[in-house]
């Protein structure tokens, strides 16, 4: 897959310039710009420029903008510092971990001044790093995370956007996540389309070759062959500048790869001869991983055409160039240790030597054919296990199906007897007691017993509503009888009947729910309801419920005080409401500082 981490090059004119041209022209925007406003663009279009060409100058221009911290002391330069030394880091140093975090601070202190373009973009970065590199906590950082925080935003961005480049970087990461995690590739093309609309405002070439390129990416992806041969041309098209070989080879690779595929479009001639063309770029870069990458590309396209001699000859030359990017890796981590070093150049030497006399070796092609003839047994093997194995995982299922059942109904029964016993005999008790305490003459009582008789009578009174209520939500007739919906907007009808706090309700159910999973989402709500009614000193509370074909969503939300963090496991009741979660496979996220309020999520398969 091409990055789409599109490079920010401002539009200087309305021809293409030549690469010196367009660094002497970005260099010139630093030192003219006089806000910080023109500042911070300038020393982006700049840095990505430098970093994605691999200019030897990258470091010195960090080193300067680290001067205009100190000299400007702007919170707004110091998150472009970051912003731009954690993309140094990842394309250079490929240090995805320690770059991450940098981003995340980047787009807060964005936010805060609401810079817009510096903002979109830092959201693009996160995106791309998050789906591609899988970067963050994956309990805390998931697509629906990610959709909420980075990509909703960026939606709303888009039109606020004044730089072109921004703008179309922005669609593609958007339509990247549709496609890599959403796996939406109608919402995917929407947003391809819409960037390749804005390409005629940007003469950045890199641009235009991931437009083409995600497009026919898409498009091989959903069959759709004519289209993606098209904008496969499209990018051949493209006017490069004469040093951007990481982008030519990029483009030439997945070419090769596509003429290669089962189809109507398969041409292995083609694919060969882009193949070459990939490896004559990545010599330009001088980049031990972009030469592996042709390395690999050519191995695959000779070994498609069946001419095994060059196919391992290429294998090797990668596993060659391999071996010396992960020698420099160990040389990095363990400079300090030249003893080890020498001893792993030593091993990587030896197993090199026996790698040549291997590949020297007639019987090799005997070797692969016994190989792949074992291989193919084993794939037989397995896949018949696998069937096996699938179908006792079915029959093992439907029993654990029919246990939970019938423990449910045992369960709702259970509860249907005791709603019975509090409501018939308990309450019915309790009703003689407020008649007879009601009965009793006031009039040979002094002004103390009376007080006492009456508060007696009122605890009575409270206590028959109190088991009424109580009996009534063990298993409300709403939920057997109406359902879900009905039973929930009941129940905040209820609760609206004080004055001081406001329920709101929006449900969308568009998938018949089990009476199990009903009757688990209803307790779940009752106890949710009772902590905002206890806890949150709220004015406003809002329930929702959504589900699709998977699962059933629970949000209770208020805009009261909050909780901190140390006291939401214990203080609120989430033990009970946590149990009844896992009990369904079911996950639970808390938000305890809402901004303001607390905030509750609760999704559960149906």
């Amino acid at each position: 897959m091409l990055n789409i981490c599109a490079i920010l090059i401002l539009a200087l004119c309305n021809e293409p310039l030549t690469y010196a041209q367009s660094l002497k022209s970005l260099v010139e925007k630093v030192e003219t710009a006089e806000s910080v406003s023109e500042k911070s663009k300038a020393y982006i279009n700049l840095l990505n420029f430098c970093i994605y060409a691999r200019n030897s100058d990258t470091e010195k221009y960090l080193e300067l903008l680290k001067k205009e911290i100190k000299s400007s002391s702007s919170e707004i330069m110091e998150a472009v510092y970051n912003m731009e030394s954690a993309y140094y880091e990842r394309e250079v140093l490929g240090n995805y971990e320690k770059s991450f975090p940098k981003l995340i601070e980047a787009s807060k202190v964005f936010k805060k001044y609401n810079v817009v373009d510096e903002l979109a973009y830092s959201y693009s970065q996160i995106m791309l790093m998050t789906y591609w590199n899988r970067i963050g906590d994956t309990s805390n950082f998931n697509s629906s995370y990610l959709f909420k925080e980075y990509v909703l935003p960026s939606i709303d961005l888009i039109e606020q956007t004044k730089d072109s480049n921004v703008r179309i970087t922005v669609l593609l990461n958007i339509g990247s996540y549709y496609s890599a995690l959403a796996n939406n590739t109608d919402s995917a093309l929407l947003y391809y389309h819409e960037a390749e609309k804005n390409i005629h405002d940007s003469i950045f070439s890199y641009l235009k070759i991931v437009v083409y390129g995600s497009l026919a990416i898409v498009n091989s992806v959903i069959g759709d062959f004519d289209e993606m041969l098209k904008y496969v041309d499209k990018s051949e098209k493209v006017d490069l500048f004469h040093s951007d070989n990481y982008g030519k080879g990029n483009i030439y690779r997945s070419i090769s790869k596509f003429y290669l595929a089962e189809g109507p479009q398969r041409n292995v001639d083609k694919s060969l001869y882009y193949a070459k063309e990939a490896m004559g770029c990545a010599y330009a870069t001088k980049s031990n991983t972009y030469i592996s990458l042709a390395y690999l590309r050519l191995y695959s396209t000779f070994k498609q055409m069946n001419i095994m001699d060059s196919a391992l000859y290429y294998y090797e030359k990668h596993k060659k160039v391999e071996d010396i990017i992960n020698r420099e890796k160990f040389r990095l981590s363990l400079s300090q240790n030249e003893v080890i070093v020498k001893d792993i150049e030593l091993k990587e030497l030896s197993i090199e030597k026996l790698k040549a006399e291997n590949y020297q070796n007639k019987l090799i092609r005997q070797t692969l054919l016994l190989s792949l003839i074992v291989g193919f047994i084993f794939t037989i093997w397995y896949y018949y296990n696998y069937k096996l194995i699938r179908n006792k995982n079915k029959l093992l299922e439907q029993k654990n199906k029919e246990i939970r059942s019938a423990y449910f109904d045992g369960k709702q029964e259970e509860q249907k007897r005791l709603a019975s016993e509090l409501h018939d005999n308990l309450n019915t008790k309790i009703a003689a007691m407020g008649w007879q305490l009601e009965a009793i003459s006031k009039e040979k009582l002094n002004d103390r017993d009376k007080v006492i008789l009456e508060r007696v009578t009122q605890i009575s009174r409270d206590l028959y509503n109190d088991v009424r209520l109580i009996s009534h939500n063990i298993i409300p007739t709403e939920l057997s009888s109406h359902g879900l919906e009905v039973a929930v907007q009941k129940l905040v009808n209820s609760l609206n009947s004080q004055d001081h706090l406001v329920f709101h309700f929006i449900s969308n159910i568009n998938k018949e729910i089990s009476s199990n999973v009903n009757n688990e989402v209803y307790k779940i709500l009752l106890e949710l309801c009772n902590n905002v009614i206890k806890h949150s000193k709220a004015s406003d509370a809002w329930i929702s419920m959504i589900s699709n074909e998977k699962q059933v969503t629970i949000t209770v939300a208020d805009n009261g005080v909050g909780a901190t963090q140390d006291k939401t496991g214990e203080g609120i009741g989430l033990k009970s409401i946590t149990s009844r979660v896992e009990s369904l496979n079911g996950f639970i996220r808390v938000v305890p500082n809402n901004n303001p309020g607390y905030l509750t999520e609760v999704i559960m398969p149906i």
